[in-house]
Parts: structure tokens; sequence; C-alpha cells
């Protein structure tokens, strides 16, 4: 009898311990939650976004996700932390364009095939702006102010930023000779420029699409193929007469390595977060588009931007690999 219930208990244990071994990864997931890291500063268009994203993918996910900013090294810091995380799907990436014009700078040792693409969420269109009280009220005019002022200032987040090449291009397509002044984020370019630091700065609209509601700055262009939903009164470059192009694009992208299952959980959840009304009511808000695409749509859209801004890379004469 004793025997027979030392048996019994001895099975009992084996059986709690491996159900202990065998509890689901999304158990631990829940418990864990999501790191999603961010590679511009706090108030910027990128961390609007992302902040904004994350809050509706937990509820599809049923875990908590944490936006972290890791800025240094122009964000290389972010791209090298996530590419060292385990694969587990427990820290993703906000990627962008700079994945890639950081690798073609020189300043990252890879480039997105790193990393395993989750789902690209939204296209951004970039503007130029300027101060309420600036005596140029369009692109067209600032241009002629520039040609005539050679060196004038225009402010951004730095060398080698997507803002920095729209505004390089700029350069390029007008024929004018810009002076480039890091600003950083969209809060200190503006700040920037209502103190007078700068003429004009190179931002994407949705870090400053509420203080150009509040009337404190001018949207003289937007830089993308088609207007802002959001500002749909204001021009394009190319309808001002400067023959260019650029919007810049977010997504997901989580270390390679990382099991289908898991990115497949990721890339559903997000894609209902990108419908979700909260994020469709701050597309309307903040000016930016929601552009879905899944994973492998992704993975061949950013080889083809590669080419790209490659290309726009080693025209402003920033290319170095």
């Amino acid at each position: 009898m004793r025997r027979d219930l030392r048996f019994v208990v001895s099975i009992f244990c084996v059986a709690v311990l491996f159900s202990v071994s065998q509890a689901p990864q999304s158990a631990r997931a829940q418990e864990h939650g999501i790191d999603l890291i961010v590679t511009f500063g706090q108030g910027s268009a990128a961390d609007v976004i992302a902040r904004i994203l994350a809050q509706a993918a937990e509820k599809y996910l049923a875990e908590p996700i944490r936006v972290i900013n890791k800025t240094a090294d122009t964000g290389a810091e972010g791209y090298r932390y996530v590419k060292e995380a385990a694969p587990d799907g427990q820290v993703v990436i906000w990627n962008s364009a700079a994945l890639l014009t950081l690798y073609h700078q020189g300043k990252l040792e890879f480039d997105h095939r790193a990393f395993t693409a989750v789902a690209r969420i939204t296209v951004d269109t970039l503007c130029v702006i300027a101060a309420a009280d600036a005596p140029w009220k369009d692109l067209r005019a600032f241009v002629e102010y520039a040609k005539g002022q050679p060196g004038a200032r225009v402010g951004h987040e730095g060398p080698g930023t997507f803002a920095h090449l729209v505004a390089a291009s700029l350069e390029n397509a007008a024929a004018i000779t810009l002076t480039h002044v890091q600003t950083g984020a969209a809060p200190s370019s503006v700040q920037a420029l209502i103190e007078k630091k700068i003429d004009v700065s190179s931002q994407a609209i949705a870090g400053i699409a509420g203080t150009a509601r509040e009337g404190k700055i001018r949207i003289l262009a937007v830089s993308g193929e088609a207007r802002s939903p959001s500002f749909p009164d204001v021009p394009t470059f190319k309808e001002q007469g400067i023959p260019m192009a650029m919007d810049i694009w977010r997504g997901l992208a989580a270390p390679k390595g990382t099991p289908q299952a898991r990115i497949a959980k990721l890339e559903a959840a997000f894609e209902r977060a990108s419908k979700d009304a909260s994020f469709l009511e701050a597309s309307k808000k903040y000016g930016f588009a929601i552009r879905y695409l899944n994973g492998t749509a992704f993975e061949r859209f950013m080889d083809e931007q590669d080419g790209m801004l490659s290309g726009v890379l080693e025209k402003v004469g920033l290319k170095k690999r």
C-alpha cells in the first residue's frame, strides 16, 4: 500500500515538473512582454507613431509592450542591440530607412538582411518647415531666398538621417547651397526655428503636425509623391518646381533566427493594430499614411529601397560601402 502511494506521488511530481517545463511560450511572453526599440529620440515622429502603435498592439498580443529609445551613434546603437538580442521575438526594432542609410555610410557592419521582417506599417512624408513669421510663404520663395543667400541654414536630426538626405537632395535638385545644422528631434528643431538659429528645418510631418496646427510654424512643402492627407493645402516639392520626391517608411523587424511561429503572431497582431480605431485616428492627427505590408512583401520592398538610397547617398557624398 505504501509502495503504491509512493508510486502515485512520484508520478504526480513528474507530471507537475513536465507541465512547468512545457509552459507555453505565450505565457512566458505575457509575463515578460516586448521591448520595442526606437532609434530616434522621444517626441520625434518615429517615437510618436511607435508609442501609439504599441498601445494598440498590446490588445491583440495580450503582452505588454515597452517602447525604449536607443539613439546613440545616430541610432546604430538600437540596431546593434536588437541584432544581438535573443531570437525569441521579445525584442523588436522599429525599423526604417535609417538601417539602410547607416549601413551604406559605414556606421553599421550589417544591413536589413541581418533581421527578419515582421511588417511595414506606415509611410510618412517629410516636409520643410519655417517659423510662422518667416518671410517666405512656400518652398519656392525659400529657394529664391537661398539662391541669393548661399549658406542659408537648414536644421535636421543629424548627418545621414532621412531628414538630412531630404535636405541634401533639395540642395541638389534646386541648385542651392545650404548650411546643415544638427538640431535633433522635432521639439528642439522647432525651438531652433523660433529662436532664429536656423532658417528652415527638414522634419517628418508626424513630429510637427500639432505644432503646425497651433500656428507656431509654417509647412512650406511636403517631400512625398503626394500631398499629406492631414495638410492637403500644402503642395509637394514637385508641385513647386523642385524635381524630387522622398518618403520615409516604418515597420518592425526581429533578430534573425526568431521562430516563424513567433514572427507570424507578431505580424498578425501588428496588422490588427494598424487597423485599430486609435491608430487610424492618430494617422489623421499626425499626418502619416498607413501602408501595411506583411513580412515577405516588406523584405522585397527593403531590397528595392536599398538600391535607391545607396544612389542618393553616393550623390551627396556620404556613401562608404
